[in-house]
């Protein structure tokens, strides 16, 4: 299911920068060390304080982000209505709002394409290619675990075999 952009969801995603968030000094003081207005400062921000925040999103919702801000930096959008009575630990004002979300928009592309490439990576790791037999026995001296991995034909017949077995003693 599309969700339909909305400004509104953009609120919880700069959260981190509100100043009813949580104490935290340490974030505050971050915050109000960079410049607003500058592209590399406010990237830089982003990727300390948002990027985890993102990180934590499900697909669906990173995507909704990333199309809400998309769709309306296409508009004549100012976004005011983002900031508006939204108190911030930013020190300056920002000036153009909509370049505020160019950046985040440029950031929010770049990490979401980070993680769906880390979830690839992980993906292949649990996914031998198909029809290969392969038998890997791996052997953790502290848990004493074995894993093996069999290739498909292996699996079915030996589940075949059970449901046959199984549909006898039924009888």
């Amino acid at each position: 299911m599309r969700h339909k952009p909305r400004l509104s969801i953009l609120r919880s995603l700069l959260f981190t920068y509100n100043i009813e968030n949580l104490d935290d000094h340490e974030r505050e003081n971050f915050i109000t060390s960079k410049n607003v207005n500058d592209e590399k400062e406010l990237s830089e921000l982003f990727d300390e304080l948002t990027k985890p925040e993102f990180a934590s999103y499900g697909y669906l919702e990173r995507k909704w982000h990333i199309d809400t801000i998309d769709y309306f930096l296409r508009t004549d959008e100012s976004f005011e209505s983002v900031f508006h009575n939204f108190d911030t630990y930013f020190d300056d004002e920002i000036f153009d709002k909509r370049n505020f979300m160019k950046v985040l928009l440029d950031r929010l592309i770049k990490y979401n394409e980070e993680i769906k490439e880390h979830e690839s990576k992980n993906l292949n790791l649990f996914n031998p290619p198909r029809g290969i037999f392969m038998q890997l026995s791996t052997q953790f001296k502290t848990h004493r675990m074995q894993f093996t991995c069999l290739n498909e034909a292996t699996t079915r017949e030996r589940i075949s075999k059970k449901y046959i077995i199984d549909k006898k003693t039924q009888t």
